[in-house]
C-alpha cells in the first residue's frame, strides 16, 4: 500500500474571525496575519485528511499557496494511518 503525506494546519496555527472587521486572520505565534476568504477556506482544508494532490486538483494558483505557506511552516506535513481517507 502506497503512503500517504496530508498536509495540516501547524499546531501553532489558528484561522479565526477578527473581532472589529469580521474577516479571517490567521494567528501564528506571534504573528495576525490578514487573510482573503479562498485562503482561509484552503488552510482549513488542510486538515490532515487531505493529501496535496487531493487540495492541489490541477490548479497552479492552489499549488503556489501551499508551497509558499509550508515554507511559512503555517502548514506541516503528515504520514496518515494506512486506509485512512476522508
Amino acid at each position: 500500500m502506497r503512503e500517504r503525506i496530508t498536509l495540516e494546519l501547524a499546531r501553532d496555527a489558528q484561522i479565526v474571525r477578527d473581532a472589529v472587521t469580521g474577516l479571517p486572520v490567521l494567528r501564528y505565534r506571534d504573528a495576525v496575519v490578514p487573510l482573503n476568504e479562498a485562503a482561509a477556506r484552503l488552510l482549513r482544508l488542510c486538515d490532515g485528511r487531505r493529501t496535496r494532490a487531493e487540495l492541489v486538483k490541477g490548479s497552479n494558483r492552489v499549488r503556489a499557496f501551499l508551497e509558499g505557506v509550508e515554507r511559512l511552516k503555517w502548514i506541516t506535513k503528515r504520514l496518515a494511518a494506512p486506509g485512512r481517507r476522508h
